[in-house]
């Protein structure tokens, strides 16, 4: 029971069940342990409990994940690692484009204008070309219902003075 079986920064993470007032077991100076979870390479989602003085107390799981389970759990935990890092660049860039924004000055002239980096970027132009595309489609929609109602009043009328004679 020693703490260097849970090694890192962010290799566990605590375990909230408010809901269920549990009791865990204490830890061997008599503080009372918390039960966290286990990130690391070698106990990946493997839960247990944790002294605030001590560190790691106890295992709480029974077996260490093994298998396809064990490669699984690796890998979601790199994918929400992957998904945490990209969602902080994209609030850093957020940042910076509020702050370029509120740092210039609106005129009659450019307040429509794009800034000159978002413009010539890449994802700005796909993202203009699937505009235009989109827009096209609409008015192609628009065409095919006007003509198709055109149809059908034209039939209609046609149908209804047929009847009349």
């Amino acid at each position: 029971m020693n703490t260097s079986q849970i090694s890192g920064g962010d290799s566990s993470s605590f375990i909230n069940n408010d809901d269920k007032p549990r009791s865990y077991p204490p830890c061997r100076c008599g503080q009372p342990t918390i039960l966290w979870k286990a990130w690391t390479d070698d106990n990946p989602g493997r839960r247990y409990f944790r002294c605030p003085v001590h560190g790691f107390s106890a295992w709480s799981d029974v077996g260490a994940p093994h298998g396809w389970q064990k490669i699984s759990l690796l890998e979601a935990r790199d994918e929400i690692n992957r998904q945490k890092s990209e969602i902080q660049k994209l609030k850093g860039a957020i940042r910076a484009l509020n702050l370029q924004n509120t740092n210039s000055t609106a005129s009659a002239d450019n307040f429509n204008a794009i800034p000159l980096a978002v413009e010539n970027s890449e994802e700005f132009k796909k993202l203009e070309t699937e505009a235009l595309k989109s827009t096209e489609r609409e008015r192609l929609l628009r065409q095919v219902l006007i003509f198709s109602w055109g149809g059908f009043l034209a039939a209609t009328a046609i149908i209804i003075t047929m009847s009349k004679n």
